[in-house]
């Protein structure tokens, strides 16, 4: 997905200044119901929370790891998630908040008409679209797909102290002479062990 979204979204930009009506500006009507439930499931891949909103880090992370399937350890990943955030606040949200699957299907189908007005061409293209987002999200289970509600249920992070300095460490703070283990919860120290009962008074066992 990620050349040829790419490939799109610079095309739409270079013609953006004309004031004209632009094919990928054109309204989208109904599309058959084969390639409508495609895009509804690649809709539902990339909404990796399943919370029903397409989000620029599901985006960003989607496509990620899609990189690494084709380029492999050597995929620039700071590119990958640049570019995709760039997509998602030019053609989705310029602020970068969640979208729902409306503004997602316009934009894809925008996209798919740019390619190709042949709707054998488009579907075609779905596929691979589908087949990428499927195998990413089978081999990076841990990374990608998490359950509705799972992020929340995750205990918060530790808030960093209060006018804490660069220097911040174990030992003292120099800029505000509060150590790190001043924040730090406290650890009851642990019972001492049990005594064995015959290792108990050996003095009044020596006597006898």
């Amino acid at each position: 997905m990620g050349v040829v979204a790419g490939s799109v979204l610079n095309d739409c930009r270079a013609l953006a200044g004309s004031g004209s009506m632009l094919p990928c500006q054109e309204p989208i009507g109904q599309r058959s119901e084969r390639i409508e439930a495609m895009m509804q499931e690649l809709f539902r891949l990339h909404d990796l929370n399943s919370n029903g909103t397409l989000e620029e880090v599901e985006l960003m992370k989607l496509n990620e790891k899609i990189a690494i399937l084709h380029c492999g350890e050597d995929a620039d990943r700071a590119h990958v998630r640049s570019r995709f955030s760039g997509i998602f606040r030019a053609e989705l949200d310029p602020d970068g908040q969640p979208v729902a699957y409306s503004r997602f299907r316009r934009y894809m189908f925008r996209m798919l008409d740019n390619l190709d007005n042949d709707e054998p061409t488009q579907a075609m293209i779905m596929e691979q679209f589908i087949a990428e987002a499927d195998l990413a999200i089978a081999s990076f289970p841990r990374s990608l797909k998490a359950r509705p509600g799972f992020l929340a249920a995750l205990p918060p992070p530790m808030p960093r102290p209060p006018q804490a300095g660069a220097n911040f460490q174990a030992g003292g703070d120099e800029a505000h002479g509060r150590r790190l283990e001043d924040w730090l919860p406290a650890i009851p120290a642990p019972p001492p062990p049990a005594v064995p009962p015959q290792h108990r008074f050996p003095e009044l066992r020596r006597r006898q």
